[in-house]
């Protein structure tokens, strides 16, 4: 069941990663509606897509075949931070597409959400870590 974790773990990773990196190029081109039709986008914007959707479905697995995991303390505090997280993340990129598409909003907005969910996934990986070393023990 080792296996499941660390599948976990490095899917979250390649989130945070790829979310890191796609709010830097909106804060750098922002002003620009060309963003999402230049490849790197592109790339960052779909692969933060599917980590977005594949780090709670390996998590779901996860407490599927280790249901002690909700018995560890503060577990909720992780759960309800990654899936805030990820909503957050799934609302800026509508309101980033929206605003590139010509409507009009506020691209604030779309920073303030995407700095938010990249906090929210801080404290979600920084609670998980604990636990996984609270387990371990």
């Amino acid at each position: 069941m080792e296996h499941i974790i660390k599948t976990h773990l490095w899917l979250a990773n390649l989130f945070f990663l790829s979310s890191i990196l796609m709010t830097t190029l909106w804060m750098i081109k922002r002003h620009k509606n060309t963003l999402l039709t230049q490849l790197p986008a592109r790339i960052l914007y779909m692969s933060e897509m599917i980590f977005s959707g594949l780090v709670p479905a390996v998590g779901v697995w996860l407490l599927i075949t280790q249901s002690v995991w909700l018995k560890f303390p503060n577990f909720r505090i992780k759960l309800i931070a990654a899936l805030c997280a990820i909503g957050l993340i799934h609302f800026a990129n509508m309101k980033m597409k929206k605003y590139i598409a010509g409507d009009n909003i506020n691209p604030n907005l779309v920073t303030y959400l995407r700095v938010a969910a990249l906090l929210l996934l801080l404290v979600s990986y920084n609670y998980g870590l604990n636990l996984l070393n609270y387990s371990q023990m």
